[in-house]
């Protein structure tokens, strides 16, 4: 079986600008988790990208759109048509 890659998402020039400048800021130790650095430094990579794509997102820079929930299929439930068609076929005789 041939394995599919997942396709990377394409961001612009500016948003990986901006993504490159947060990620200095995080590695230097100076980025906070609120606006106006009133908010304690960020210890977590994970956080300062959120952090990042957050801020390039308000910005309006193009780049990966926030990621959407999968959507849970639905059970479809058996009405009385559906028991009806397996009684008759239970009941048929030969």
């Amino acid at each position: 079986m041939v394995k599919h890659r997942k396709k990377k998402r394409k961001i612009g020039a500016a948003m990986k600008k901006h993504m490159k400048a947060r990620m200095g800021a995080f590695k230097r130790g100076k980025m906070h988790s609120r606006r106006r650095r009133t908010g304690p430094v960020v210890k977590e990579k994970k956080q300062a990208i959120r952090i990042a794509l957050e801020e390039a997102r308000k910005k309006k820079l193009k780049g990966a759109p926030p990621e959407m929930p999968a959507k849970s299929k639905k059970k479809r439930k058996k009405g009385k048509k559906g028991m009806k068609g397996l009684i008759r076929k239970a009941t048929k005789s030969f």
